[in-house]
């Protein structure tokens, strides 16, 4: 991902550890064992937080109770609205320590009110006089029952635990004629004449500097992170330079700070120009949301959208990456939703970028050594039928090949291949870049060249008594041996594309020494033990020395390589005055190294079109009198004239 959407709740999100209602306590991972009617008045006192209410207004946006209550309880926000009706509502104070409710159900005969209260345990426990348990019966609360209560809530707060109470009460409408029950009921009831609910005990899944930390590791590896917030940019701004998400103090920052209707008001252009920049955006509504991931994504952005609630699942939709958060959730928002990181811990998203650049990054791996396999058996199987008439890979030999390396490899590279903090370095990929990037073009191409020339030098070599190569079975044998070898030791060049040390934590790899040693097995049980299957002969201990020396030899070869590129690409190229003369004079490093490349491949373009034509003489050419006679660097005059019988 190359962009990061977050609200203020991911960040701040709590999870509930502790549940209690009357003298039971359920810890976070039990059965919350209930009667209805409780639960129902959970639900209702949970969803009076929100109903008919604006951010501003609660402490917490975006209540991490809502997914709880859904999960725990089947509360409906949707149901709930539509059969339950607001007539007052006390938002919660400056301190923050509670908000009061008055609800009123449509199934009731109109008379019957409903009062919620929910804050701070200690706030609300002052405020009542009975409590319910478990089975929705009503208790008095004696001064030992609220000494306990107290001490329950001191445990709490000793643990490290945030905690919260819900009270509740009916009201009926008729002893409070004249909307008189807007001045005076709930005063009178806020000391002794509520019953108390349930309490909770909430804790934060990580602390402070821990979401610094994710935030710092997410920018470092070039994810850029946007706060979208429905509360004030007053309120969102500050928390979004303490985590380190908006820096206006750091040298050549652009970003952008906005509130929501300014960002809808922008035409499309001014849209498109300053989406990239946007770092916080305060007041803003999910339809806002949902039109900045669609703008990221049309600038070719790869978008994670983090929501903790029902009403971000646009957004989580559109995102090409959809992460929900909380230690509950609806089925609908985890059907919704891509990734679900049930612990409410924002730093897990570091976890989450690392699983994810590495499950990449093994698809690359298994691509280049997939690419490089078939790449290099097309090549020589066309250059020897083309010239020979006969292939020393058969294309079931090919298909053999695939089974068996590429589906160890796949073993090892795809499913066991553990993620580590090293991906963090990769930086972000884009929707237009191509997967087979610029380091595996490299690998491929030199691995290639490398198999395809040395191959093709033990198919058309004429010396006499070398390795037993005058004999065209041993050649054919020697052929598929040290292809299927040097794609076995290629293995190790492909777990580290782009980085020169290919050995790196292989001995904790056990799964890529089997996915390497269990070929080498096979191919020396099939050389050995199946002639009349394969029709190879078998190759003494000098032909296999050097099968497997070819083999090793593409470490070196590989090495050699990147470490070549990586001098071209941090170091200036000085090139000598005789080569301005042929248009190599203004030219860049890559455009410079590509037009070297180009002249080398086109050596053996050359010597495979002299070969069509001695194949169409009905006249085989080999190495050696190749270069004795018609040399790439032979003038066209001193060539061979084919000719054809007729």
């Amino acid at each position: 991902m190359t962009s990061l959407v977050i609200n203020k709740a991911t960040l701040n999100q709590m999870k509930v550890e502790i549940f209690c209602v009357g003298d039971e306590i359920i810890s976070e991972n039990s059965a919350y064992v209930i009667s209805p009617e409780i639960a129902e008045m959970i639900c209702d006192g949970v969803g009076a937080l929100v109903l008919e209410s604006d951010a501003s207004s609660s402490p917490m946006e975006d209540p991490l109770l809502i997914p709880w209550a859904e999960s725990n309880f089947g509360i409906d926000m949707e149901l709930l609205k539509q059969s339950r009706s607001v007539v007052i509502r006390l938002p919660f104070g400056s301190d923050g320590r509670k908000s009061g409710s008055l609800l009123r159900k449509n199934a009731d005969d109109g008379k019957t009110l409903h009062l919620h209260w929910g804050g701070s345990a200690e706030t609300i426990l002052e405020m009542c006089s009975e409590y319910y348990n478990t089975d929705g019966i009503k208790n008095v609360m004696d001064e030992g029952r609220r000494n306990g209560f107290h001490q329950f809530i001191t445990d709490m707060d000793n643990q490290g635990l945030r905690s919260m109470a819900f009270a509740y009460s009916t009201i009926i409408e008729d002893a409070a004629d004249d909307g008189a029950y807007e001045k005076v009921m709930i005063p009178e009831l806020r000391e002794n004449n509520l019953i108390l609910l349930f309490i909770l005990g909430l804790k934060y899944p990580c602390c402070p500097e821990e979401r610094r930390n994710a935030v710092d590791a997410l920018r470092n590896t070039g994810v850029s992170i946007k706060l979208v917030s429905a509360e004030s940019l007053e309120v969102v701004k500050p928390i979004a330079v303490e985590y380190g998400i908006f820096r206006p103090d750091h040298p050549g920052s652009d970003a952008i700070v906005l509130e929501g209707e300014e960002f809808r008001n922008f035409t499309e252009s001014e849209r498109m120009e300053k989406v990239e920049r946007i770092s916080v955006m305060g007041s803003a509504s999910p339809s806002d949301k949902l039109l900045l991931v669609q703008s990221l994504r049309k600038k070719g952005q790869v978008v994670a959208v983090m929501g903790t609630r029902t009403a971000e699942l646009p957004s989580l939709r559109e995102a090409d990456v959809g992460i929900f958060m909380g230690t509950n959730s609806s089925e609908m928002a985890k059907e919704s939703c891509d990734i679900f990181i049930q612990n409410g811990n924002f730093a897990s998203i570091v976890d989450v970028l690392i699983i994810g650049k590495s499950n990449y990054q093994n698809i690359r791996k298994y691509l280049q050594l997939e690419l490089t396999t078939n790449v290099s058996g097309i090549l020589i199987t066309f250059v020897t039928t083309i010239s020979l008439g006969d292939t020393p890979i058969t294309p079931f030999q090919l298909f053999l090949v695939n089974l068996t390396v590429g589906t160890l490899g796949a073993l090892a590279l795809l499913i066991t291949e553990p993620p580590t903090q090293d991906v963090l370095e990769m930086r972000p990929v884009n929707q237009t870049q191509h997967i087979v990037s610029m380091s595996m073009r490299r690998n491929i191409f030199v691995q290639v060249c490398y198999q395809g020339v040395v191959l093709l030098v033990f198919q058309f070599i004429e010396a006499q008594d070398f390795l037993g190569l005058m004999d065209s079975k041993v050649k054919k044998a020697m052929i598929f041996n040290g292809f299927v070898l040097c794609l076995v030791f290629n293995q190790f060049n492909t777990r580290e594309p782009g980085k020169k040390n290919v050995f790196k934590r292989i001995i904790g790899s056990r799964w890529f020494l089997v996915s390497v040693g269990a070929p080498i097995i096979l191919e020396l049980l099939l050389m050995e033990f199946a002639e009349r299957v394969t029709g190879f002969p078998r190759l003494n201990i000098l032909q296999w020395l050097a099968c497997f020396l070819f083999a090793i030899m593409s470490w070196p070869i590989d090495y050699a390589a990147k470490y070549i590129w990586s001098c071209l690409a941090n170091r200036p190229i000085v090139l000598p005055s005789c080569l301005s003369s042929i248009g190599f004079s203004g030219l860049g490093k890559m455009q410079w190294l590509a037009r070297i490349l180009f002249a080398i491949v086109l050596w053996p373009i050359d010597y495979a079109v002299k070969c069509i034509s001695s194949f169409f003489a009905d006249n085989s050419i080999g190495i050696s009198s190749y270069l004795s006679s018609s040399g790439p660097f032979k003038s066209p005059s001193q060539l061979p004239t084919p000719t054809m019988n007729v």
